[in-house]
């Protein structure tokens, strides 16, 4: 991920990692218009649907969307985010990286333990 970080938390209770680097400005914590975002790498930190939407909605408006996950699976969405987000990564529109825990946040890039 080279450009943006979005961190999605609990709709309006954003929660911080607790990791080096979460405090810069390209990392944000709210997502305003998905299309403004077309051409650029994001990585999407979450399992719950306000990430899973967040995701989705940013790689159907052109972003190249990674999501990372600590879980295996997304337990904690609804059917139609589930779906939505395995559609996606069936059809390569975006990657997940599930077991991942982001550890540090860079100028250009995330550092993730699998």
């Amino acid at each position: 991920t080279q450009t943006i970080i979005l961190a999605a938390g609990k709709r309006g209770q954003f929660r911080t990692l607790g990791v080096p680097g979460e405090d810069q400005s390209h990392v944000h914590y709210t997502l305003e218009d998905p299309n403004a975002h077309a051409g650029q790498e994001i990585m999407v930190i979450g399992g719950g649907d306000s990430a899973v939407e967040t995701a989705v909605s940013l790689a159907d408006g052109g972003a190249s969307v990674t999501l990372s996950y600590r879980g295996t699976s997304f337990h904690r969405c609804k059917k139609r985010n589930i779906a939505k987000i395995n559609d996606r990564e069936a059809h390569q529109q975006l990657t997940v990286h599930r077991n991942s825990q982001v550890t540090e946040i860079r100028p250009t890039s995330v550092m993730l333990i699998t």
